[in-house]
């Protein structure tokens, strides 16, 4: 009852209020009054609204705590009698609780056999990515020497693979058939796969013979010296296409040569490709990786 009077005498309090904030809003626009005074009814106009709102919190404050207090009252009858329900139930709960007790015995134990399991499974998973091996770039492979199951070493080759990206020719020429060779001559290429022969172009000719750097080169040291036609690799590139797909690695090639100066800054840029196709899978494989 108190405070629904203190909420209506605040809002008589700011009728009055509001009247003046009004009548003195008016007077100042007409400069009837000094500021002061209009700021003074200002403030006792936002005071008595601020007077309101409190007075309505209030209010709303204590109607709620009177329906706080019936729900407290349907709570504590409620709570008598769930005292009742509960001591008929403890001695089914002690009666329970042996069983509990057994039950959390027996789910620590298989906790444990699951943790068990899972470092077993992590130990078979890191051993699964040891058996398998990366290629260090896409190919195609050409032999296996290891099949599934086997065991390899390391250090062990387990197949061979080429870039099929990387197809070349290289023609081991004669040291009297290289006047005339520069890098960029045109080539006619002649495979017994193909009754047409495909186009290519010089990219370079090798600084030494063939049998220079070979795993057992000729020892003249004692004298006997036959003289044998020493042969020069020299790198042709392959035109692509529409048979391209069709090569094979290893095929047997007969090459024709256009002498001339040949292009050097075509040879130069060819050179570069191939340096790149050849250089860019060279991170060496991880094993899982």
């Amino acid at each position: 009852m108190f405070v629904r009077a203190g909420v209506k005498a605040a809002k008589a309090a700011y009728v009055l209020a509001k009247q003046e904030f009004d009548r003195y809003q008016d007077l100042y626009k007409q400069e009837a009054v000094p500021l002061r005074r209009f700021q003074e009814a200002t403030k006792a106009h936002d005071s008595a609204d601020a007077d309101v709102k409190l007075a309505e919190a209030k209010l709303a404050k204590a109607l709620a705590s009177r329906g706080q207090i019936e729900v407290t009252r349907r709570g504590l009858e409620a709570a008598r009698q769930a005292t009742q329900k509960a001591a008929k139930g403890v001695d089914l709960a002690e009666t329970a609780h042996a069983q509990i007790t057994e039950a959390e015995l027996l789910t620590a134990v298989k906790r444990e056999g699951v943790e068990e399991a899972r470092r077993a499974q992590v130990s078979a998973e890191d051993q699964l990515r040891y058996t398998q091996v990366r290629a260090p770039f896409p190919g195609v492979i050409v032999k296996r020497y290891r099949s599934l199951g086997d065991f390899a070493s390391a250090g062990t080759p387990i197949l061979s693979m080429y870039d099929p990206e990387l197809l070349y020719v290289t023609a081991n020429l004669e040291e009297t058939r290289l006047p005339g060779v520069a890098p960029g001559n045109p080539v006619e290429l002649h495979l017994d796969a193909f009754p047409e022969p495909f186009r290519g172009r010089v990219v370079w000719l090798n600084k030494s013979t063939g049998a220079q750097f070979a795993l057992m080169p000729r020892n003249v040291v004692s004298g006997e010296f036959t003289k044998v036609v020493q042969r020069v690799p020299v790198r042709i590139w392959i035109e692509k296409d529409d048979r391209w797909p069709l090569l094979r690695s290893g095929l047997s090639v007969r090459v024709v040569i256009a002498r001339g100066e040949g292009d050097a800054h075509w040879a130069e840029q060819a050179a570069r490709q191939m340096n790149e196709i050849e250089t860019r899978f060279n991170e060496p494989a991880h094993p899982g990786k």
